[in-house]
Parts: C-alpha cells; structure tokens; sequence
C-alpha cells in the first residue's frame, strides 16, 4: 500500500509538471490547466496524508505489541515468584518439621 500511494504521488507530481511543460511550449495557459493543476494537488495531498497515516498505523500496532509482550511476560514473572514463594515455604516448614524431630 506505501509503495503505491508513492507511486501515485510520484506520478500526480510527473503529470504537474508534464502539464505545466506543455502549456509552456505551446504559449498557452488554460482555465483547463489551472483546474486539472488543482485537482491534481488534491490527488497528491490525499496520497500524502494517506502514506502517513499509514505509517502512523504500522508504529502504533509495533506498540501495542510490544506492550502486550510486556505485559504477558510481567505476568510470567508474577507467576514465577508465586511458585518460588511456595516453594520457600515448603521448605521453611519441612525445615521446623525436622528441626523439631530431633
């Protein structure tokens, strides 16, 4: 999608410029010109805002992954504390059980 809105872009500026060239040529400045000069202005505003928005997009989902990694591996982490938790407690109390067996 990026490489054709450029390529849209590139050709709304190479038909800018063909059209002004011509007019030049033949000594001729047209209503016509400035209308189609217009329009394709709009054509290559529209492209433009629409490469960026595009773009836009692509760094905001890039985010959103990263945040939802994070947080998933947050999450492990949480997960792995609470097992090494019980794990410790086990331990301390198979500890004072043989401590008091003696």
């Amino acid at each position: 999608m990026k490489a054709f809105l450029t390529l849209i872009q590139i050709l709304a500026l190479a038909l800018v410029a063909f059209w002004g060239w011509y007019y030049y040529q033949n000594g001729t400045a047209h209503i016509l010109y400035g209308a189609a000069e217009c329009f394709t202005g709009v054509i290559w505003g529209i492209a433009l805002v629409a490469n960026n928005l595009k773009n836009q997009a692509g760094k905001i989902s890039a985010i959103e992954r990263k945040q939802e990694k994070d947080a998933i591996n947050s999450t492990e982490s949480q997960a792995k504390v609470k097992v090494l938790e019980a794990k410790i407690q086990t331990l301390e109390k198979a500890l004072e059980n043989a401590l008091k067996g003696k």
